[in-house]
């Protein structure tokens, strides 16, 4: 029985959208591809496409994504990232918002 589809894995942290797609393709043997990359350190809904849906890609890729985020203000790291260590501090009393 070969499966055609797209399913939706809620992908964690540390994992990256292609290791997702190495294991659904251990799992059910078949052409697996995905919807959009998410960044290893970013979580969120991951299109799967399976058999016959890995033709539908490029839909997905072409629609409005959604992004929500934390953030912690006056800290640089080596890396640019949550990962590195901490290189700079630098805090502010006059932090203002504008949309």
């Amino acid at each position: 029985m070969s499966l055609n589809g797209i399913i939706f894995i809620n992908k964690k942290t540390g994992m990256s959208s292609a290791g997702v797609v190495r294991e659904v393709k251990r799992i059910v043997k078949s052409k697996v591809g995905h919807g959009g990359t998410l960044d290893p350190l970013a979580t969120g809904v991951l299109p799967i496409l399976i058999g016959e849906g890995t033709k539908f890609g490029s839909i997905s890729l072409h629609k409005n994504k959604t992004y929500k985020a934390e953030i912690l203000l006056g800290i640089s790291t080596e890396t640019g990232d949550r990962e590195g260590s901490v290189v700079k501090k630098k805090m502010s009393s006059a932090v203002s918002w504008k949309s």
